[in-house]
């Protein structure tokens, strides 16, 4: 399954899902998953931890220092 298939079944069951895509490729994956979901975080790999941590708290909608 590819990671839009993925989230696509994730929907079904959650439509609420916030949804953190990593990929090697380019942002056009993230304005793909868009089309799938509104709440899409996307980041680059490679990535730092501090992208990632950032990424899953702005899906979460808080700040971490």
């Amino acid at each position: 399954m590819s990671g839009h298939q993925v989230i696509a079944e994730l929907l079904r069951f959650r439509p609420d899902l916030r949804v953190v895509l990593m990929s090697g490729y380019d942002a056009t994956d993230a304005r793909d998953a868009r089309d799938q979901a509104a709440d899409v975080r996307f980041i680059q790999k490679p990535f730092r931890l501090k992208a990632l941590l950032d990424a899953v708290a702005e899906a979460n909608g808080s700040d971490l220092p």
